[in-house]
């Protein structure tokens, strides 16, 4: 698993490598209802899950992961902080 961080504007990816499954799925937006996310993208190629948060601000949480590696109050496992992993 890995994540990156980008402002302008604030941006979450998540990418997680797993085996194929039955094939690549395009990238979809999912529906919004939280105030400070403007969208949420998820897409599977070749067996890597990728998810995208796009933030409406530059501050907030995609600001304070990428400064602590952690999303709210609750600390990511040490194995989800990392900017990638041998397993990818």
């Amino acid at each position: 698993m890995a994540y990156t961080t980008e402002m302008g504007p604030g941006r979450l990816t998540v990418r997680a490598s797993g085996p194929p499954g039955e094939g690549d799925l395009p990238e979809r937006s999912l529906q919004q209802l939280d105030a400070q996310i403007a969208d949420v993208r998820v897409s599977r190629t070749q067996g890597t899950l990728q998810v995208v948060i796009d933030f409406k601000a530059d501050e907030g949480a995609a600001a304070q992961c990428a400064s602590n590696g952690r999303l709210g109050d609750d600390p990511l496992p040490a194995s989800a902080t990392s900017q990638g992993d041998a397993n990818e």
